[in-house]
């Protein structure tokens, strides 16, 4: 989940949004913006990835890749 993580922080920063307002955005708290920006703590939800991909205006892109 390191990949996704970053890519939440990178996003927020591009876009010129603090976690705080990240948060008002998608209707939660600055703490759990927080907590989706670490690596260490991911657990997201589809739901939510959806919700972040509005508020910071991107595409949500979700891909299976076969193992080899």
């Amino acid at each position: 989940m390191l990949k996704i993580a970053y890519k939440i922080a990178q996003l927020r920063k591009q876009r010129h949004v603090t976690q705080g307002e990240l948060a008002k955005k998608i209707g939660t708290t600055q703490q759990t913006i927080s907590r989706l920006e670490d690596s260490e703590n991911v657990k997201i939800t589809v739901h939510t990835l959806a919700r972040l991909a509005m508020a910071l205006k991107a595409k949500l892109s979700i891909d299976l890749v076969p193992q080899e």
